[in-house]
């Protein structure tokens, strides 16, 4: 591991206890809702299906944590379906919403044996690409972040955008800069990530980012 890997290690592992920190005081079901972490071995047969390794962060991340939330709750109810909600609609929805997607704009991290994105093949050159599937929104898992996992890549471990209808889009960031940003945003009560999102309200416990 290089001494820059090392340090995306550890700001992972920084924001991440920063992130469960925030979630326990003040999202208790969020927090009570995250799955243990993957083992050594889980992550060594994962990248050995992949055929490559997984970058420093990622890998970092899913010792502590095997997502946001169980592989059961990324296949729940859709958050944003409701629209605005009456008291009595709430009775309804909330012992059903799911706690995994408790990230800015609902946004999940996917348990790391449910999501493969890979070999994709580029529209410039027909370049091949390999993309794996790091973060999705409650949109059927159809839009969200991959993590660039092709070797010799210059953007190799930075997050990228995928959706339904676009072809992928780099973002030039990292996992371990994305959940600084996010821990950073939490702790000082400001928005995400240019004032439009502040930490969102939460309603019984858990994060509610349309309330």
């Amino acid at each position: 591991m290089t001494q820059g890997d090392q340090i995306r290690a550890e700001q992972t592992r920084a924001a991440w206890a920063r992130i469960e920190a925030w979630l326990k005081n003040h999202a208790p079901r969020n927090y009570a809702a995250l799955p243990p972490s993957c083992t050594e071995e889980e992550i060594r047969v994962h990248e050995a299906r992949l055929g490559t390794g997984l970058p420093a962060d990622v890998r970092a991340f899913y010792l502590l944590r095997n997502g946001t939330g169980h592989e059961d709750e990324f296949d729940g109810p859709e958050p944003k379906s409701m629209g605005p909600r009456r008291d009595a609609e709430w009775e309804r929805w909330e012992p059903l919403a799911p706690c995994c997607y408790f990230l800015p704009e609902d946004t999940g991290i996917h348990p790391l044996q449910t999501r493969y994105y890979l070999d994709f093949h580029g529209l410039e050159e027909h370049a091949h690409l390999k993309y794996l599937p790091l973060l999705s929104t409650g949109e059927d898992g159809l839009f969200g972040s991959f993590v660039d996992l092709t070797p010799g890549s210059a953007t190799y471990g930075q997050l990228g955008y995928y959706s339904r209808y676009d072809a992928p889009k780099m973002r030039a960031q990292t996992l371990a800069e994305y959940l600084t940003g996010i821990a950073d945003a939490f702790d000082q009560g400001r928005g995400w990530p240019d004032g439009d999102f502040g930490p969102s309200p939460v309603v019984r416990g858990r994060l509610d980012w349309d309330s």
